[in-house]
């Protein structure tokens, strides 16, 4: 009738540790779910097969691709051929990255309501939800006389807020055929709540 899961992970990212051993590269992030089949704990109406409210919580981190925080260690790249047929190398990028970087960070949240009725030949099924990123990483466009293209750092945190219904239904149901319906409605809101100038 009751049903909790919880997880719990921590990640080292080498990805965001400098040549000089420094570095936000320790993030953990939980994730939490509590689920409750009310069908079974109620003498609900014969008409109701199935109801379930269930809530959910979850973080989760994101650090960099490897080779982008260090000058010492960045790949190169073929840029073709000069004038004398000489192969041309380069750098792949060359943006600097900003010492106090952390990981990337998204939190979320869900509360939703299944219900069955008909014995499951009608059902809906609502879910609210909000995820907050937070710590997002970009590059900044840098001048051309600051000798690098770009800056890659936190640049700000957003906000998306929504709601999903999604409707199911079996018009018709025979021993050898089964007709099934479904529609789904949406609607979400983006916004940014902070940004990095």
């Amino acid at each position: 009738q009751l049903f909790l899961n919880f997880s719990e992970r921590v990640e080292y990212s080498s990805s965001l540790v400098f040549p000089n051993a420094t570095g936000n590269n320790v993030y953990q992030y939980p994730s939490v779910g509590l689920g409750w089949i009310m069908s079974k704990t109620f003498n609900l109406p014969e008409y109701v097969s199935f109801a379930k409210l269930r809530a959910s919580y979850a973080q989760t981190g994101k650090d960099i691709l490897p080779w982008q925080i260090s000058n010492d260690f960045r790949t190169y790249s073929y840029n073709g051929t000069s004038s004398t047929g000489l192969p041309l190398y380069g750098f792949s990028t060359n943006q600097i990255v900003d010492p106090n970087i952390k990981p990337q960070r998204t939190n979320e949240e869900e509360v939703g309501l299944n219900l069955q009725f008909l014995k499951n030949r009608l059902g809906i099924d609502v879910a609210v939800f909000q995820k907050i990123t937070s710590e997002q990483i970009a590059t900044k466009t840098l001048a051309p006389e600051s000798g690098a293209s770009g800056l890659l750092l936190n640049i700000g945190s957003i906000r998306n807020r929504g709601i999903e219904i999604r409707f199911t239904a079996t018009p018709v149901r025979t021993r050898n055929f089964s007709w099934n319906s479904i529609i789904n409605f949406t609607k979400y809101a983006n916004k940014i709540l902070s940004y990095s100038s």
